[in-house]
Order: C-alpha cells, then structure tokens, then sequence
C-alpha cells in the first residue's frame, strides 16, 4: 500500500497494490496524483486523470460538496475553469483586480461594474455576454484604431449583416464614411 525508497521518494498505491497513484519525487521535489511520473520541467504538482483531470477547490464558505468551489479542469484538449458557485472568477494582479467573469458570462477588464462603461466613473472595457463591447476612459485615447500598411476600413457597420456604412483612412490622413466617400473630418492628424 505505501512504499518509501532510500532515495526519498513515497508511493501511495492504489487498491490492486500494483500502481503508484500518489508518488513523490524526491529528486525532483514533484508530487504526483494518478500518476507515478510526474512532470520533471520544474512542475511542483501533476494531477492526472483517466478522462477529466479536475482540481477542485472549496473552503469553509462555500461547503465541500462536489457542487461548491472552484475547479481547474482539463478535458481533451481544453482547460476549463469553472466556478461551481454563483460567483465570479477574478484575475488579480498583486491586490490589484485586473479582469473578471461576472456571474452573467460579462467579461470586465479594469472595472467590476457591467453597467453601460460610459456611465460609470471607471476607466475599462466591458465585453457583455449580449454581445454588446463598451469601453470608458476619463482623458486619454479610449480606443486606439491602427490601420497598417495600406489605405481602407477602420469600421464596419452592419445592419442584418448588410453594410450600411463604414469609417476609412486614406495615405492623406483622411477619414472618410466609405458608402459616401463624404469626409469625417478634413485632416484627422489635427
């Protein structure tokens, strides 16, 4: 059931006593959970699973039933987090907040509040899960455009996926409403 080599390592074995499922690397200082092989690029924890491996979180607030917490997931190809709450999922920075997942599917970068950005008194992009993008900044260039290399689009505007009008930039700095060819404003550098 448990073996401890002169080397240091530890092996916890599964029922049939034959496969190591919780084994720790002494020389590479790596544990190891479902696997006996640990990652030795420096990984301090390898879980691995038959399908799904999950790593899941809870703690004396949110229960420990499967249903509570927080999982780090990979399934196939993908790597999923989930929060099994009603919660969001925040990117810190230090303390800093830099990004979160509301519980609405909102994605939120440099502001926590998804009301409509430009009513509010944050700078920040919301990327609302009605499909709708806002942004916000208090002096400054809020959204910076770059057309590279040749004269065109900047934006497109569609209606019921016909195009209905769009913003260009000419060689001569020019913007200009594309479906007119009427100019925006008579130099845009100014």
């Amino acid at each position: 059931r448990m073996r401890i080599s002169n080397n240091g390592d530890i092996s916890f074995y599964e029922d049939t006593g034959t496969t190591a499922k919780f084994f720790w690397d002494a020389s590479a200082e790596s544990l190891g959970i479902g696997t006996s092989l640990p990652a030795g690029d420096g990984t301090a924890l390898h879980i691995h699973g038959s399908s799904a491996s999950t790593l899941h979180l809870t703690n004396s607030t949110t229960g420990s039933a499967i249903s509570d917490g927080f999982d780090i997931v990979t399934d196939g190809l993908d790597a999923l987090l989930r929060n099994r709450e009603s919660g969001a999922i925040k990117f810190r920075i230090g303390s800093s907040e830099a990004m979160r997942i509301d519980s609405s599917g909102n994605l939120l970068v440099g502001t926590t509040d998804n009301s409509p950005v430009g009513n509010n008194d944050s700078n920040g992009i919301a990327l609302l899960s009605n499909g709708s993008g806002q942004f916000s900044r208090d002096g400054g260039t809020a959204l910076l455009i770059n057309r590279k290399t040749s004269d065109g689009e900047l934006l497109r505007f569609n209606k019921d996926g016909t195009t209905v009008g769009s913003i260009s930039v000419s060689s001569s700095a020019t913007a200009y409403n594309t479906s007119s060819d009427q100019r925006l404003k008579e130099n845009i550098a100014d």
